[in-house]
C-alpha cells in the first residue's frame, strides 16, 4: 500500500502553476523529529524537508491558505519523477496529494 501520512510546518508559501494537465502546487514541509540528546543533555530535533505536490483544483483552492510556517497534516502518496543530470537520469522523490482519498488539513491544536 503507498499511503503517506505526516505533519509539518511549510518552509513557504505554495508555489502554484499552471500546467498542460491542470494546476500544480508545490510545498515544502518541515517535519521534526526527537533525536536524542546532546552531551548538556539538552533535546536535539531533526528536521527533514519533505516537498509535497498538490494537483488540481485543490492547489488553486488552497493557494491563499497555504502559507509559510502554517501547521498542515499531508496525506497523499509517495511518488517520483525522473530527471537529467548530464548522461544520469535521476530519480526526483515527493508526496502526492491528487487523489480523491489524498488531504491537506490545518493543524487543529496551531493557533
Amino acid at each position: 500500500m503507498n499511503y503517506v501520512t505526516l505533519s509539518g510546518n511549510l518552509g513557504a508559501d505554495m508555489d502554484l502553476r499552471g500546467t498542460p494537465n491542470g494546476f500544480e502546487g508545490e510545498l515544502s514541509v518541515a517535519v521534526s523529529d526527537y533525536a536524542g540528546r546532546d552531551d548538556s543533555g539538552a533535546s536535539r530535533i531533526k528536521t527533514t524537508w519533505v516537498t509535497v505536490v498538490v494537483f488540481g483544483d485543490r492547489a488553486r483552492a488552497l493557494q491563499d491558505s497555504l502559507m509559510k510556517g502554517r501547521k498542515v497534516w499531508v496525506k497523499g502518496k509517495l511518488a517520483s519523477k525522473p530527471y537529467k543530470v548530464g548522461e544520469k537520469t535521476l530519480r526526483f522523490t515527493y508526496i502526492s496529494v491528487g487523489g480523491p482519498d489524498d488531504t491537506i488539513e490545518f493543524d487543529p491544536s496551531a493557533s
